[in-house]
Protein backbone atom coordinates (compact mmCIF):
# COMPACT_ATOMS: atom_id res chain seq x y z
CA UNK A 1 0.00 0.00 0.00
CA UNK A 2 1.24 3.30 -0.77
CA UNK A 3 2.33 5.90 1.93
CA UNK A 4 1.50 9.44 2.40
CA UNK A 5 2.63 12.35 4.96
CA UNK A 6 0.98 15.09 5.66
CA UNK A 7 3.15 17.82 6.79
CA UNK A 8 1.76 21.05 8.67
CA UNK A 9 2.39 23.65 11.43
CA UNK A 10 -0.69 23.23 13.40
CA UNK A 11 -3.23 20.72 12.82
CA UNK A 12 -6.51 21.06 15.25
CA UNK A 13 -9.54 19.17 15.36
CA UNK A 14 -11.58 21.79 13.57
CA UNK A 15 -9.11 22.33 10.52
CA UNK A 16 -11.23 21.23 7.63
CA UNK A 17 -8.59 21.90 5.09
CA UNK A 18 -5.84 18.97 6.10
CA UNK A 19 -8.93 16.79 7.22
CA UNK A 20 -10.31 16.98 3.91
CA UNK A 21 -6.93 16.07 2.13
CA UNK A 22 -6.14 13.65 4.75
CA UNK A 23 -9.76 11.83 3.45
CA UNK A 24 -8.91 12.40 0.16
CA UNK A 25 -5.42 10.56 0.46
CA UNK A 26 -7.06 7.86 2.13
CA UNK A 27 -9.49 7.69 -0.65
CA UNK A 28 -6.80 6.86 -3.25
CA UNK A 29 -5.45 4.40 -1.52
CA UNK A 30 -3.04 5.90 0.34
CA UNK A 31 -1.70 5.16 4.22
CA UNK A 32 -1.67 8.43 5.93
CA UNK A 33 0.56 9.62 8.16
CA UNK A 34 0.00 13.22 9.85
CA UNK A 35 2.72 15.54 11.33
CA UNK A 36 2.65 19.00 13.08
CA UNK A 37 5.37 21.37 14.34
CA UNK A 38 2.49 22.45 17.33
CA UNK A 39 -0.66 21.46 17.94
CA UNK A 40 -1.97 24.38 19.93
CA UNK A 41 -2.48 22.24 23.09
CA UNK A 42 -3.55 19.05 23.91
CA UNK A 43 -7.63 20.35 24.01
CA UNK A 44 -7.08 20.75 19.98
CA UNK A 45 -4.70 18.33 19.59
CA UNK A 46 -5.85 16.29 16.17
CA UNK A 47 -5.70 12.63 17.61
CA UNK A 48 -4.15 11.30 14.32
CA UNK A 49 -1.39 13.90 14.37
CA UNK A 50 1.89 13.50 16.20
CA UNK A 51 2.60 16.74 17.59
CA UNK A 52 6.80 17.49 17.18
CA UNK A 53 6.33 20.62 19.60
CA UNK A 54 6.86 19.01 22.84
CA UNK A 55 9.21 16.74 21.96
CA UNK A 56 11.87 18.87 20.44
CA UNK A 57 11.54 20.91 24.05
CA UNK A 58 11.97 18.08 25.47
CA UNK A 59 15.57 17.55 23.57
CA UNK A 60 16.36 21.08 23.71
CA UNK A 61 15.83 20.95 27.97
CA UNK A 62 17.81 17.87 27.98
CA UNK A 63 20.91 19.60 25.95
CA UNK A 64 20.97 22.80 28.22
CA UNK A 65 20.81 20.60 30.89
CA UNK A 66 23.95 18.28 29.75
CA UNK A 67 25.61 21.78 29.48
CA UNK A 68 25.00 23.49 32.43
CA UNK A 69 26.09 20.26 33.80
CA UNK A 70 29.22 20.01 31.66
CA UNK A 71 30.05 23.73 33.02
CA UNK A 72 29.47 23.41 36.65
CA UNK A 73 31.38 19.95 36.02
CA UNK A 74 34.53 21.54 34.69
CA UNK A 75 34.01 24.62 37.07
CA UNK A 76 33.90 22.34 40.25
CA UNK A 77 36.99 20.30 39.16
CA UNK A 78 39.71 22.89 39.01
CA UNK A 79 39.57 22.98 34.98
CA UNK A 80 39.66 26.02 33.71
CA UNK A 81 37.85 28.07 36.62
CA UNK A 82 37.79 31.57 34.47
CA UNK A 83 36.79 30.05 31.43
CA UNK A 84 33.84 28.09 33.11
CA UNK A 85 32.97 31.02 34.50
CA UNK A 86 33.10 33.14 31.36
CA UNK A 87 30.92 30.39 29.95
CA UNK A 88 28.29 30.17 32.87
CA UNK A 89 27.50 33.84 32.74
CA UNK A 90 27.40 33.92 29.22
CA UNK A 91 25.07 31.00 29.50
CA UNK A 92 22.65 32.96 31.93
CA UNK A 93 22.60 36.02 29.70
CA UNK A 94 21.90 33.74 26.33
CA UNK A 95 19.29 32.15 28.15
CA UNK A 96 17.51 35.62 29.85
CA UNK A 97 17.81 37.05 25.96
CA UNK A 98 15.99 33.64 24.48
CA UNK A 99 13.21 33.67 26.80
CA UNK A 100 12.45 37.51 26.37
CA UNK A 101 10.53 39.20 23.69
CA UNK A 102 13.70 39.71 22.00
CA UNK A 103 15.01 36.20 21.07
CA UNK A 104 11.24 35.44 20.35
CA UNK A 105 12.37 35.02 16.47
CA UNK A 106 15.52 32.78 17.66
CA UNK A 107 13.64 30.76 19.97
CA UNK A 108 10.92 30.00 16.98
CA UNK A 109 13.48 29.23 14.47
CA UNK A 110 15.41 26.99 16.74
CA UNK A 111 12.20 24.90 17.73
CA UNK A 112 11.01 24.66 14.20
CA UNK A 113 14.78 23.36 13.25
CA UNK A 114 14.51 21.10 16.50
CA UNK A 115 11.08 19.82 15.02
CA UNK A 116 12.15 19.11 11.40
CA UNK A 117 15.26 17.40 12.98
CA UNK A 118 12.50 15.48 14.62
CA UNK A 119 10.34 14.56 12.12
CA UNK A 120 13.43 13.40 9.83
CA UNK A 121 13.49 10.98 12.50
CA UNK A 122 9.96 9.93 13.07
CA UNK A 123 9.43 9.10 9.06
CA UNK A 124 12.69 7.25 8.57
CA UNK A 125 11.04 3.88 9.00
CA UNK A 126 8.47 4.60 5.87
CA UNK A 127 9.59 5.51 2.48
CA UNK A 128 6.62 8.05 1.20
CA UNK A 129 5.11 8.28 -2.60
CA UNK A 130 3.32 11.86 -1.90
CA UNK A 131 4.09 14.38 0.46
CA UNK A 132 1.50 17.00 1.65
CA UNK A 133 2.79 19.95 2.75
CA UNK A 134 0.31 22.83 3.61
CA UNK A 135 2.18 25.51 5.07
CA UNK A 136 5.78 27.30 4.51
CA UNK A 137 7.39 26.50 7.69
CA UNK A 138 7.48 22.68 6.40
CA UNK A 139 8.25 23.89 2.91
CA UNK A 140 12.55 22.49 3.73
CA UNK A 141 11.12 19.08 5.64
CA UNK A 142 8.66 18.44 2.67
CA UNK A 143 11.36 18.55 0.43
CA UNK A 144 14.37 17.07 2.18
CA UNK A 145 11.76 14.36 2.59
CA UNK A 146 10.62 14.05 -0.87
CA UNK A 147 14.45 14.06 -1.77
CA UNK A 148 15.24 11.41 0.16
CA UNK A 149 11.93 9.25 -1.19
CA UNK A 150 11.73 10.19 -4.49
CA UNK A 151 8.96 11.48 -3.00
CA UNK A 152 6.24 13.68 -5.33
CA UNK A 153 5.75 16.92 -2.93
CA UNK A 154 2.11 18.60 -3.10
CA UNK A 155 1.88 22.19 -1.50
CA UNK A 156 -1.25 23.25 -0.37
CA UNK A 157 0.42 26.67 -0.02
CA UNK A 158 -2.35 28.98 -2.33
CA UNK A 159 -4.50 28.97 0.59
CA UNK A 160 -2.27 30.91 2.91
Amino acid sequence: MPHALLLSRCFEKTDVRLSTARDGLRKAGYTVKSLAFESGGEANREPETRDLRPRAAGLLMLASQLVVAAVIAGYFSRLFPVAMTAIFWTLIISVALFVSPVGKFVRGHVFLRTSEFLGGIETAKIRFDVIFVADTECQRLGHKLAARDGARLVSDLAAL
